[in-house]
């Protein structure tokens, strides 16, 4: 059996349900793949900063909300060209996306749980 190789996510959120579920999907679509996922969930800049210089980071999912990091100031902290930003927003919220593009997020998305 091949090694699988680990991603290394940060969601960045205070909704425990949201984040509980995120790991339960990647958990469960990531049984039988190659890949291993492994989500950190942080709401604090410097928390985030923490993790990121002591574990590294492929992939932030960064929730748009008030009391939450901006994507200019987490996009600060990494390297964006080894790092993706996806800013996550809630439904109605995608008119937001382009300047949250133009601070540094590679896409805007908003999460669905799938079927």
């Amino acid at each position: 059996m091949s090694e699988k190789k680990v991603y290394r996510l940060i969601y960045v959120d205070t909704d425990e349900a949201a984040i509980t579920r995120l790991k339960q999907i990647i958990r469960t679509y990531g049984i039988n793949s190659d890949l291993l996922i492994d989500v950190a969930s942080f709401s604090q800049l410097s928390d985030i900063d923490q993790h990121i210089q002591t574990q590294g980071c492929d992939l932030l999912l960064l929730k748009h909300a008030e009391g939450l990091p901006s994507v200019k100031e987490v996009s600060a902290l990494v390297d964006v060209t080894n790092v993706s930003i996806f800013s996550i927003v809630d439904k109605g919220q995608l008119e937001a996306g382009q300047s949250l593009l133009e601070e540094g997020a590679d896409f805007v998305t908003t999460l669905a749980t799938p079927n």
